[in-house]
């Protein structure tokens, strides 16, 4: 595992946060973690993109799904972005496919940097359908996004 942390140290801000976030989860939920994937399609080269393809993965799936229903919900979808000096924008893929979610029931959200992950997944784990878990659907009149900004100032 030491040799798979010096590789993460080397990468970007979103796949560190990532990581983090992953290590975070298996901690503090090891129930929820076993029925928890990452969507791997990060695509770097033409040589990916084919490959990946071919295998059936999805552009604009979101970057972790937790198969544990909570409240109403089949599961949670969460599409994790990087935060700094810029926010990751939502790109046209990764919408369509948080709305295709939604309308398969599960929750669809968007987590902007670490702190947000986990608080859009604790609200998630702790019932799946509380008022303060609704502000983080994605789609929701404010924005995630928004909110975090605003909070920010």
């Amino acid at each position: 595992m030491r040799h798979a942390a010096n590789i993460i140290a080397k990468c970007g801000p979103e796949i560190r946060e990532c990581a983090a976030y992953a290590q975070w989860f298996q901690r503090q939920y090891p129930a929820e973690w076993a029925a928890t994937t990452h969507v791997p399609n990060e695509r770097k080269g033409m040589l990916d993109k084919i490959i990946l393809a071919a295998l059936g993965t999805k552009s604009g799936a979101s970057d972790y799904v937790i198969c544990v229903p909570r409240g109403r919900y089949s599961g949670l979808w969460i599409e994790a972005k990087r935060t700094g000096a810029t926010w990751a924008a939502v790109s046209p893929e990764q919408r369509l496919w948080l709305s295709l979610m939604g309308a398969a029931g599960f929750f669809p959200s968007v987590g902007y940097g670490i702190d947000h992950l986990r608080e859009i997944t604790r609200l998630y784990l702790s019932d799946g359908h509380n008022a303060a878990l609704a502000a983080h659907h994605y789609g929701a009149r404010i924005s995630a996004k928004r909110q975090r900004k605003e909070a920010a100032a």
